[in-house]
């Protein structure tokens, strides 16, 4: 009997209940998860790495093709894309544990195919840069899994491409909201 929500404040139990609050849960995974990633590093990784710009001072094992696992914008950018991988795990968790009986089917395959649509994009960046890589689906039931091994590259891009075509499959042709992904943003990850 002691084991009940708080009534004054938000948790996962008390929210996910309308439309709203399911589309408000995913629009995290649109802005900051990926700030570490934004910030500095995707042009020291990309760019730089790319030969596309070059800098005398910053980040110097980069622009000279020189990356090692100390360089800082490498564990950022690492981070960041588990950072992303998490929450998308963790919006569908919540979304299906949690959606309440005002949540609309449809808002739900929508949400869970954003949060697919963007652990997949993490991975196509972290099995990019990085090779093979463990692949989490769920993190609560994978919290104290220490048998999980590290996943070879073809199975992860296989991991990338069944969950974009899910993504697809589930999202509008047209945004739910202003700037929201669609259809098209998977079928183009797709296409790449």
């Amino acid at each position: 009997f002691l084991d009940k929500p708080p009534l004054s404040s938000i948790v996962d139990v008390n929210f996910y209940k309308t439309d709203e609050q399911v589309l408000s849960s995913t629009a995290l995974l649109y802005s900051r998860v990926w700030f570490e990633y934004n910030d500095k590093a995707m042009y020291n990784l990309g760019d730089f790495r790319g030969g596309t710009a070059y800098s005398a001072w910053n980040d110097r094992g980069n622009v000279l093709f020189n990356t090692t696992g100390e360089n800082n914008q490498n564990s950022t950018a690492w981070r960041s894309f588990y950072s992303v991988v998490a929450q998308s795990n963790l919006a569908m968790y919540n979304i299906n544990k949690y959606a309440g009986e005002l949540v609309s089917d449809n808002v739900k395959k929508i949400a869970i195919a954003e949060a697919r649509f963007m652990r997949a994009l993490a991975y196509r960046f972290i099995v990019s840069n990085w090779g093979a890589v463990r692949s989490i689906e769920n993190n609560v039931d994978q919290l104290f899994d220490t048998t999980i091994r590290r996943a070879t590259v073809p199975s992860v891009w296989r991991f990338i491409t069944r969950e974009m075509r899910a993504a697809a499959a589930d999202l509008p042709d047209a945004p739910i909201l202003p700037g929201r992904i669609t259809r098209w943003s998977a079928e183009g990850m797709l296409a790449r």
